[in-house]
């Protein structure tokens, strides 16, 4: 798969995810972790990094590696509809951030 090809199925999860509806009410925080602010800054990361065609400056690409790890400590205290929205949110961040990495690693060579 070339990397237009996984641009696209980023982008295609994407449009799935924005179709999902926010499960919290505002200020919601899991294990001190707030899932409106989770949710907004993996969400700005992840726009950017499809805007941008697929890569990200080093400042999104830490924040994107960091909240990632925020959202695996508060997957599994999460049920319901905040659980499947959250997975999505995860997948989406997960790949993102893989072949910005893997990217990142063929620009520099």
């Amino acid at each position: 798969m070339d990397l237009i090809e996984r641009w696209a199925t980023v982008a295609w999860l994407w449009e799935g995810f924005l179709e999902l509806r926010f499960p919290c009410r505002g200020g919601k925080e899991v294990a001190g972790i707030c899932l409106t602010l989770l949710d907004l800054e993996i969400a700005g990361c992840v726009s950017t990094w499809l805007d941008n065609g697929g890569s990200l400056d080093w400042k999104r690409r830490e924040i994107l590696r960091h909240r990632i790890t925020r959202l695996e400590e508060i997957l599994p205290l999460l049920a319901g509809a905040e659980l499947r929205y959250f997975e999505h949110l995860y997948q989406v961040a997960v790949l993102a951030a893989r072949l910005d990495d893997s990217s990142d690693g063929a620009r520099s060579q």
